[in-house]
């Protein structure tokens, strides 16, 4: 649990409820498919799109954590490359934990998209 204090408490927190709520969604929705149950498009469209927005947040922490490095840098003047490197490695946390979540997401959601129900899908 340390890298998650060490990524950033503000992001890696949020991707990991998402990550968590999108496994709920996961769980019902395959226990659903086990009992030949239809998933309605929603619950599909939601677990991919927590996936999404948990890689999203991650990169917005990703960035805004790089920016407020930068301004340190700028502040300090000289600094070691090895420093600057293990403040790379930090902020790829919120990055590599909603890739992880996207996958999860998207790998579900492919599976479970055949029970979909398809008459709540929209006509075009």
């Amino acid at each position: 649990m340390e890298f998650i204090k060490v990524g950033g408490v503000w992001y890696t927190v949020p991707i990991l409820l998402m990550g968590m709520t999108a496994v709920i969604l996961i769980a019902i929705s395959a226990f659903r498919a086990t009992k030949r149950k239809s998933i309605t498009a929603f619950m599909a469209d939601a677990i991919l799109f927590l996936g999404f927005l948990s890689l999203a947040w991650g990169i917005f922490g990703q960035i805004s954590g790089l920016f407020q490095a930068a301004g340190a840098v700028v502040r300090a003047g000289e600094i070691s490359p090895n420093l600057i490197w293990a403040g790379l490695r930090i902020s790829l946390i919120p990055v590599i934990m909603g890739f992880m979540v996207l996958f999860i997401s998207s790998i579900s959601w492919f599976f479970l998209r055949p029970y979909r129900d398809q008459s709540s899908q929209p006509r075009i």
